[in-house]
């Protein structure tokens, strides 16, 4: 309670002549508001870069996190993939997946928000309040950098232009962090930020840079929230389930329908290729691991294909450089393009490589995330029934 009553005097001497405070004080003070803000509301539009020896990945996802009174809460969250939903109005508690056009509802409060289908609903949700919470700490230097507008809430704000550099988070043996914030002056949220980390991990065994573009179109802290944020009303279409769970997704039944079209633009239709067994390899240029699998997808499309195996490579990157990958390194396998990456988002995909079994009655025989040997995908396909 202490703290509580402190924080007001705290925050109105962080507030006046913002860009002339020492850099660490005013990320301290920033931090502090994070930490006691009890309602909040966040919409943030992100993209991470990550490159190093043997890979290259770029994410763009898009965030929204609300907290209001009576434990009103909301969370949305969408990287072209994956999304989902997450809303409790204090009366009800939806969450609804857009991928399967499905979703529940409970009565309010209770337990914590679900981890579903890979999204971690109770993170998500405190996403910006914890990433913010801490800017003072592990701080190596700081400085002020000048002030910039930033558009956010509908207007243009004046902002302080901070950069700061971190040590290495507790666990990696050496690197560093660079960050520069944009903060309001006159509220001292976060509005914007451009991150720079380069690591070692003893997993790359050699430095990993990665590069991450935070822009905020909505940024409220401490401050109440509109209340129809956290009214939902299920879309049109979408199905009351008691449990994702129970559903399966699409990971057993029926193989989902789809139509995608190759480099050569000839259309593949899964339907069509009943009484064989299908594989799926949902892959792209920048994944190191994909790489492994290659090979092996390519010798069973060689071996087999004679036998009844249909195999499909599936990339959600440009048509043409992924043909020019394929033909550089001799895939003669099929390469389908999901752009935008629909079926990606109708089988649930969260990691790269990604194998998708389908026996010769369309139903699901087998999904795998990760690399698999040569012996592993061809016994996959065996007990679909080649």
């Amino acid at each position: 309670m202490r703290r509580l009553l402190a924080f007001p005097l705290l925050f109105s001497l962080c507030l006046p002549a913002a860009a002339e405070r020492r850099a660490e004080e005013l990320l301290k003070c920033t931090g502090e508001l994070y930490r006691n803000a009890a309602s909040y509301h966040f919409l943030a539009r992100e993209r991470t870069a990550t490159q190093g020896k043997d890979a290259r990945k770029t994410t763009r996802r898009v965030v929204m996190t609300a907290r209001g009174g009576e434990g009103r809460s909301r969370v949305e969250f969408d990287d072209g993939v994956n999304a989902g939903i997450a809303v409790d109005d204090g009366v009800n508690r939806w969450v609804y997946l857009p991928p399967a056009g499905q979703y529940t509802k409970r009565p309010a409060g209770g337990a914590a928000l679900p981890v579903v289908d890979g999204l971690d609903f109770g993170s998500l949700a405190k996403r910006f309040i914890d990433r913010y919470a801490i800017v003072g700490e592990r701080i190596v230097a700081a400085k002020i950098a000048g002030t910039e507008p930033q558009a956010v809430n509908g207007a243009a704000v004046d902002c302080v232009v901070v950069d700061a550099e971190y040590g290495p988070p507790p666990g990696l043996r050496d690197g560093k962090i660079e960050r520069r914030f944009w903060i309001d002056r006159q509220s001292l949220v976060v509005v914007r930020e451009r991150s720079t980390a380069i690591m070692e991990t003893p997993q790359a065994g050699s430095p990993v840079e990665t590069i991450q573009e935070i822009r905020f179109d909505t940024a409220r802290a401490g401050k109440p929230v509109a209340q129809d944020v956290f009214h939902f009303t299920p879309p049109r279409g979408a199905r009351l389930v008691a449990s994702f769970a129970a559903t399966g997704g699409a990971t057993e039944g029926p193989a989902p329908d789809f139509t995608l079209t190759g480099p050569d633009g000839q259309s593949v239709r899964l339907s069509s290729l009943r009484g064989k067994v299908v594989l799926l390899d949902f892959w792209a240029t920048w994944c190191a691991p994909c790489r492994y699998d290659m090979p092996f997808v390519q010798q069973l499309h060689e071996e087999l294909q004679a036998r009844g195996l249909a195999v499909f490579g599936v990339n959600a990157e440009d048509g043409a450089k992924a043909a020019n990958y394929l033909r550089r390194f001799g895939y003669t396998f099929p390469n389908l393009l999901d752009r935008p990456p629909t079926v990606s988002r109708l089988y649930r995909v969260r990691s790269l490589p990604t194998f998708v079994v389908i026996d010769r009655q369309g139903n699901l025989s087998s999904y795998m995330q990760g690399t698999r040997s040569k012996e592993q995908l061809r016994l996959a396909v065996m007990e679909a029934g080649l």
